[in-house]
């Protein structure tokens, strides 16, 4: 038996293609996308003058299939030319497993190769003279059978802009139809107003749809200051929750929660570690109504 010899296990491209076929609604891959930009703000501290934004424009009745395109844009801080081949590599995530929304990575495969068959994505940070622009057209890709994205270097009209857009043509019959239904915007607009409600009313990000500011979709619950009394107990329509659980270590490689006497993790063994802090918290209310 021979040892030390290593075979290729990279998959072949068409990898990118058959993500395609997870069954992801619209919205989902839109929610995708978004959030890999969202968790870029959240971890961004420094504060400027601009408010964070995401906008998403889709295509119109009066768009056809040749020229429909699904665009996501941020104003974040942009991407350099490493991280954007790290962020488009199928199952790469710089993010770990716990605190963060989105996977850069497979989500943003699964999502854009959902919808349609090439994806550009443009970035640039503040400062840089220039955009990077990578595409991925999955057809060509597939047909090489290698892993190569070509880019080019756009220059900028003006260095300050900074942020990322995906923009995502070739639709897909299916997604092409769906977008276009009369409906669809409504569906759309009424999920991401309510996912994204908690960092739009507290966070004061801004989400557009087709540039309509898209509201956080706030509950309607009975004042916490009436009660009801059952069983001789006066409970308040609102009950606030802080509990604090005892700090764990997480493991970034797996994911799974450790004691925090222990060096390697329990499920994968493997070493990195990290100390959190848990917490429960929000709130419990009387909806008003059905």
């Amino acid at each position: 038996m021979s040892e030390g010899r290593y075979i290729n296990v990279m998959p072949h491209p068409r990898i990118l293609g058959v993500l395609g076929d997870i069954e992801f609604a619209a919205w989902q891959c839109l929610a995708e996308l978004v959030d890999n930009a969202f968790d870029v703000f959240q971890s961004t501290t420094e504060t400027g003058s601009e408010r964070p934004t995401v906008s998403i424009s889709l295509p119109t009745a009066q768009d056809s299939r040749a020229t429909a395109e699904v665009v996501v844009q941020d104003n974040g801080r942009g991407m350099s030319l490493d991280e954007v081949r790290h962020a488009i590599s199928a199952g790469w995530s710089g993010n770990g497993r716990h605190g963060a929304l989105g996977l850069f990575g497979m989500g943003f495969n699964i999502a854009t190769a959902r919808l349609g068959r090439k994806t550009t994505v443009r970035t640039g940070g503040a400062g840089d003279s220039y955009w990077t622009e990578v595409t991925l057209d999955l057809p060509t890709i597939e047909a090489s059978a290698e892993y190569q994205a070509p880019y080019r270097q756009v220059p900028k009209a003006n260095p300050s802009e900074h942020g990322t857009t995906i923009t995502i043509s070739d639709l897909k019959g299916e997604q092409y139809d769906a977008l276009r239904r009369a409906n669809a915007l409504r569906v759309i607009r009424e999920k991401l107003s309510d996912v994204y409600s908690y960092l739009l009313t507290e966070r004061g990000f801004l989400l557009t749809l087709n540039n309509k500011k898209l509201p956080p979709r706030k509950p309607c619950v009975w004042d916490e200051k009436r009660t009801v009394t059952r069983r001789g107990v006066e409970i308040s329509t609102m009950q606030r929750i802080d509990v604090a659980l005892s700090d764990k270590k997480a493991c970034m490689a797996c994911g799974y929660w450790n004691p925090l006497d222990v060096e390697r993790c329990r499920e994968c063994e493997q070493d990195r570690l990290e100390v959190r802090s848990r917490r429960i918290w929000g709130w419990l209310g009387i909806q008003r109504y059905v």
